[in-house]
């Protein structure tokens, strides 16, 4: 019950996300947050699933210019970068996307190369002037913005998924049945402690070594 395909009924339905000011020559950078082991073997965490609805809907309705999708093959269980799951994730609610331009980045394993790469791109693309949108968990937005500042990127808009899922779609039984139940439970509530650590180490550790250590999502793991 955690399939963006339970929308496909309720696709009329789904609100405009224009209240949340996206401009429309935007690039749009979404992160994600991992795997799990679910009932069908390996598949995107929860908060991945959250991120790529919130991306779709921003899509779908013609939010912005560019999407980036981040993050590299960090399963070696499935023949697919985290960043391409996402989008293929999400793909039910937009598959006809005339308005906008798909990018995956694939090479990286943590928040900090998330960040690092796609700037290379910004900047290949000469995008880096553009107003810079993120989308994530709400309890990640504020280390991946200061990742941003690190990096230089000042006209950043945080903006958290879960805020657009609820908005949007939050009338549907798709986030009344699951993913209001797990944005509520206290298992996601504990992730915004573990990010306040790695935050405040990046007073002193400006390139975040340490969260990455403990972060990196690499193959051998699954």
């Amino acid at each position: 019950m955690f399939e963006a395909d339970f929308l496909e009924e309720e696709k009329a339905q789904i609100r405009s996300p224009d209240i949340f000011g996206i401009p429309p020559d935007g690039v749009v950078v979404i992160f994600g947050k991992n795997w799990m082991i679910g009932l069908r073997g390996v598949e995107l965490s929860r908060d991945s699933k959250i991120i790529a609805l919130a991306a779709a809907i921003l899509s779908g309705s013609g939010c912005g210019e560019c999407y980036f999708y981040t993050s590299g093959y960090t399963n070696n269980k499935r023949n697919m970068s985290e960043a391409a799951a996402m989008r293929s994730y999400g793909f039910p609610l937009t598959p006809c996307l005339l308005t906008v331009n798909i990018v995956f980045e694939e090479d990286s394993f943590d928040t900090y190369s998330n960040v690092f790469n796609v700037v290379q791109m910004l900047i290949e693309r000469k995008l880096l002037d553009r107003p810079l949108i993120i989308i994530t968990s709400k309890y990640h937005l504020k280390r991946v913005r200061d990742i941003c500042y690190i990096h230089g990127l000042m006209y950043v808009i945080p903006i958290a998924a879960e805020d657009i899922v609820k908005y949007c779609i939050g009338h549907t039984a798709l986030y009344k049945l699951a993913l209001k139940p797990y944005i509520e439970s206290f298992r996601y509530k504990v992730n915004y402690l573990i990010e306040w650590i790695f935050r405040a180490a990046l007073i002193f550790d400006t390139k975040g070594l340490l969260a990455r250590l403990l972060t990196q999502r690499r193959t051998k793991w699954y």
